[in-house]
């Protein structure tokens, strides 16, 4: 096995894992319980989460990465599939999924911009249309 990628969170390892999986590559996840003593431990990518392949599927798994990496608010989901149109979080609701952060929106009520992530406006809970 051979170590293609180091998270941020335990979550973000498992996400990778579920996009390699998805795509038929076999993958783990290691160093989940260090997560548990960060501040013990210095951060770094030895004692963060990280995700472990075959070698044969190296290649591969990383390119799905890269890709997953600079996927844009897609129209449906790269990891099962559910259709993402009008979806403003940056999360499948169906699978977990994550992709890239949406564009900001105004408030057609109160004219108000929100960022993306939100559904309803923060100062007066309408609905948006995005920018």
């Amino acid at each position: 096995m051979i170590k293609i990628y180091s998270a941020e969170t335990p979550l973000d390892a498992q996400l990778i894992r579920g996009l390699l999986n998805h795509e038929g590559i076999e993958a783990v996840v290691q160093g989940e319980s260090l997560w548990t003593v960060r501040g013990e431990l210095p951060f770094t990518t030895e004692t963060s989460p990280s995700v472990w392949v075959r070698e044969e599927n190296a290649e591969r798994a990383r390119e799905l990465i890269d890709e997953h990496q600079q996927t844009k608010n897609p129209a449906a989901c790269g990891g099962c599939g559910y259709d993402l149109s009008g979806l403003r979080g940056p999360v499948c609701p169906e699978c977990g999924w994550a992709f890239s952060k949406p564009e900001p929106w105004v408030c057609p009520t109160c004219g108000e911009k929100n960022e993306g992530q939100f559904s309803e406006c923060w100062k007066c809970a309408g609905d948006g249309e995005a920018l």
